[in-house]
């Protein structure tokens, strides 16, 4: 379609599907945009369907309109952040829950701290009314927050 250009993919660019753009990359690596009407009669879009069927130009637009759809919740997500909004709170309690979880267990703790972590563990009734010495060694021991949270879990 483009001389000297190989066909890289074409998606349809209006609701009404009536106009298509295709994408077309030289041997040097750039790429061309090539955009016409999806016309039956039309020579170029006849062209076109050489390359690619109508079920993937479907499925071609459908992805590009999810992948801008992305990066648009990923913009308004990172300007209410940068406007002090609390993204956590935004996308659900659950999902605000999952986060500080893993904020806790993969979080960079000084030695005094999770000195003091273990203290809190230690008042947990199943920590406490344990009589398995050897556990409570190990959690004792324990110098990193996953080899504390891994000994916990053994109680």
């Amino acid at each position: 379609m483009i001389e000297g250009h190989t066909f890289q993919t074409a998606h349809f660019t209006d609701n009404e599907r009536s106009s298509v753009t295709s994408l077309w990359v030289d041997d040097e690596g750039t790429v061309r945009p090539f955009n016409m009407s999806a016309e039956e009669d039309n020579p170029n879009f006849q062209e076109l369907l050489k390359y690619i069927t109508l079920d993937e130009l479907h499925e071609n637009t459908g992805n590009v309109i999810k992948e801008l759809k992305r990066g648009y919740e990923l913009s308004i997500m990172a300007q209410a952040e940068a406007d002090g909004v609390n993204i956590k709170a935004l996308k659900g309690s659950q999902n605000t829950t999952i986060e500080s979880i893993i904020e806790w267990i993969t979080g960079d703790y000084s030695d005094e701290q999770v000195f003091k972590i273990k203290l809190r563990l230690f008042e947990e009734d199943r920590v406490a009314n344990s009589t398995n010495r050897k556990l409570k060694a190990e959690l004792r021991k324990a110098k990193t927050i996953k080899e504390v949270l891994q000994a916990f879990l053994k109680f």
